[in-house]
């Protein structure tokens, strides 16, 4: 749900008329994949102000993708260059400016941080906040890492199969009894364990679904939720483990 409307069941081909499309804007987890190779940095903020932003001056173009720029610290004598010639960082910044541009109210970040190293990772992570309470920006936030989510997020859900297990607001993350959420926040070792247990059978989109969270936390994991996400205006972060 999105201002009290669904947009689940919209197919691809009419929402980008639809008016929410620019108000709903992605930062994709590789800005190596997600940057178009032969667009500058310029040209990849300046995209989506031409598709949905409508603007076709050059003054108020540049103008607009400079403003952009600044704001997530980006150096303009960079917006020259194509995506091959930034570090990794710098295209991150690259991704999250050209989400901004449209000013959205709804920005969906997968994994946002995950290609970088843990310096760079805080950096980013401090430059969303920052925009979320400038721009009064809500946030959903898709992350396998719990330690992350702590640093931006004010309430969690945990996924698993694709059905809800575990919800709650981000402080609990640290007495959640799941083991998949245990494994997601372990501070101990790097590396990787598995989690004991066949995953559920994925359920159909028959079945039964409740908006009760005590169902969907009651340690059954064949219960899900199907509490929608009502967002409006208000600033707040979300985020989808």
């Amino acid at each position: 749900m999105f201002d009290g409307q669904s947009i689940s069941h919209v197919p691809a081909r009419d929402f980008r008329r639809s008016p929410f499309r620019k108000d709903i804007q992605m930062v994709f987890q590789d800005p190596n994949k997600s940057l178009n190779p032969r667009f500058t940095a310029f040209d990849c903020i300046a995209h989506p102000l031409k598709r949905l932003g409508g603007l076709r001056e050059d003054d108020a173009l540049r103008q607009r993708v400079e403003e952009c720029a600044q704001r997530v610290g980006l150096p303009l004598d960079l917006l020259p260059r194509f995506p091959h010639q930034l570090s990794g960082g710098q295209k991150a910044r690259v991704g999250i400016a050209r989400a901004i541009a449209c000013r959205p109210r709804l920005l969906v970040l997968d994994e946002p941080t995950a290609a970088l190293d843990v310096s760079a990772q805080a950096v980013v992570l401090q430059l969303l906040d920052r925009l979320r309470r400038e721009d009064n920006l809500a946030l959903l936030f898709v992350s396998h890492d719990l330690n992350v989510v702590r640093m931006i997020c004010e309430r969690t859900i945990v996924l698993r199969n694709g059905a809800i297990v575990e919800q709650g607001e981000v402080g609990r993350c640290s007495t959640i009894r799941r083991p998949t959420t245990r494994a997601s926040s372990s501070k101990r070792s790097p590396t990787l364990k598995s989690i004991q247990g066949s995953p559920p059978e994925r359920l159909s989109t028959s079945g039964v679904l409740t908006s009760d969270p005590q169902r969907a936390t009651s340690g059954n994991d064949q219960a899900i939720s199907s509490s929608p996400f009502w967002l409006s205006r208000r600033s707040g972060s979300r985020c989808v483990d």
